[in-house]
């Protein structure tokens, strides 16, 4: 319980912008998710860990995370928290220059999405689509592929939620593709 309660008050200080408060709590989280050694433990505190936006100087260790998740089991835990880990194991990899290990993890996602067919873990294939999509340099193709996720979100159950992702994912294409007007308009 303590590895979860610091894993979400991290992300209350995150979203307060209070940097320094979000990362100590998350390097606390995972420090005991190591010692007690349990698998949906460690899914939740590597999820925020080895999540986008952390300080440069914490890349290292993230990558360390990132790859000690691989040794992770699979078994147990909140499906969607694992699908989080692995599109953010993903991310980490990719950051790092090592992208035929991020493909290799997002395709372990979409694995797990097919295997559990829960919508909010289609959210993180989904952005790992997006992602690859773009790397391809197909970058209307990631347009749509984030905003017909947003548009079906509602069939899935998870319409707010949807939308939001779709939104969240489809900003980063817009944008390189120099379509500000239409970022600025979702919102």
């Amino acid at each position: 319980e303590r590895v979860q309660a610091d894993a979400l008050r991290s992300t209350i200080h995150w979203s307060l912008g209070e940097q320094e408060q979000c990362w100590e709590l998350r390097q606390r989280s995972l420090d005991l998710a190591r010692r007690l050694g349990d698998p949906a433990a460690l899914a939740n505190a590597m999820s925020g860990f080895i999540s986008p936006g952390a300080p440069l100087q914490l890349l290292a260790e993230q990558v360390r995370a990132a790859e000690e998740f691989q040794d992770v089991p699979r078994a147990g835990g909140r499906p969607s928290v694992f699908a989080a880990a692995l599109f953010n194991r993903g991310e980490v990899l990719l950051n790092a220059g090592r992208r035929p290990e991020a493909e290799a993890t997002w395709r372990e996602l979409d694995a797990h999405a097919e295997r559990v067919g829960d919508p909010y873990v289609r959210v993180w294939q989904t952005g790992a689509a997006v992602i690859r999509a773009g790397l391809e340099g197909e970058l209307e193709r990631a347009v749509e592929i984030a905003q017909s996720f947003g548009a079906a979100a509602g069939t899935l159950g998870i319409d707010v939620t949807g939308r939001l992702v779709g939104i969240w994912f489809s900003a980063g294409p817009l944008l390189r593709l120099g379509r500000f007007e239409e970022v600025l308009a979702q919102r």
